[in-house]
């Protein structure tokens, strides 16, 4: 896993902009007679810094990864689902303000669209996810259980809590469901995310009815979608995560 995160910090933006930044320098001060090629890596760092910052770029990777609408409130109440299985996302560790570990963003908005469904359909709830790289706290699941049990007094709450990653979620998650008899499910993560995970659920065994959330929007204002912006570069690191996690599943899982 540790690996895996420092090829993400090498691959993903900033991350590339510092490389090839870097690489731009390090040929003006040390290879001088390479001054045109320093010239034309320093201006690739900008020109990508700017794309990978601005709405327009991170919505275009965005909007091409979330190919599943959302569900309506029939075929909620008529998907034929065992229970609902949330995918994990990431841990608010050392909550100062709560006393204790508990769920980021992400994973509270993931939560909050499972409980929705809890309450149209009165499913369990399998909240799965481990420990990622920091093994101190609770693990992601248990956070998530005590988000349930305690501000929405959930009490169908199952627990997978070994997995660390997405295709880990399904492998765990399906010998727990299996031991209950569970194959259909509502799986719930965010919209970017589901064609990979219901991808791999499928592969599992599972029969998957995805449960999207927190679908990025265009802005309303479309000159802004040209203004560089730390939330868009956020959005934009997200997506290419994405794409070479799809192009990483189907190499080495078939998908």
């Amino acid at each position: 896993m540790v690996i895996n995160y420092l090829v993400k910090s090498i691959l993903l933006p900033p991350g590339l902009v510092l490389v090839v930044l870097a690489a731009s320098l390090f040929l003006l001060w040390f290879q001088p007679a390479r001054a045109k090629l320093a010239k034309i890596l320093l201006a690739l760092s900008l020109v990508i810094l700017y794309l990978f910052s601005t709405p327009w770029f991170s919505q275009v990777l965005m909007h091409r990864l979330q190919t599943i609408p959302a569900l309506s409130k029939e075929k909620i109440m008529h998907s034929g689902a065992g229970a609902i299985v949330v995918l994990s996302s990431g841990r608010y560790a050392n909550a100062s303000e709560y006393g204790h570990d508990t769920v980021d963003e992400s994973t509270m908005m993931r939560l909050r669209y499972g409980v929705y469904l809890h309450r149209l359909t009165d499913l369990p709830i399998l909240v799965t996810g481990g420990y990622v790289l920091d093994k101190r706290g609770d693990s992601l699941a248990q956070v998530m259980e005590d988000v349930l049990r305690k501000e929405y007094g959930i009490t169908k709450v199952w627990q997978e809590n070994t997995s660390r990653t997405t295709a880990e979620n399904a492998l765990f998650a399906k010998k727990i469901l299996d031991e209950k008899g569970i194959k259909c499910i509502l799986l719930v993560t965010h919209a970017w995310h589901m064609p990979r995970s219901r991808a791999i659920f499928r592969k599992a065994g599972f029969d998957v009815v995805p449960a999207p959330t927190m679908f990025q929007m265009d802005s309303n204002v479309r000159w802004i979608r040209f203004f560089p912006s730390a939330g868009a570069l956020m959005a934009s690191y997200t997506g290419l995560h994405e794409w070479i996690g799809q192009l990483w599943y189907s190499m080495r899982y078939g998908l």
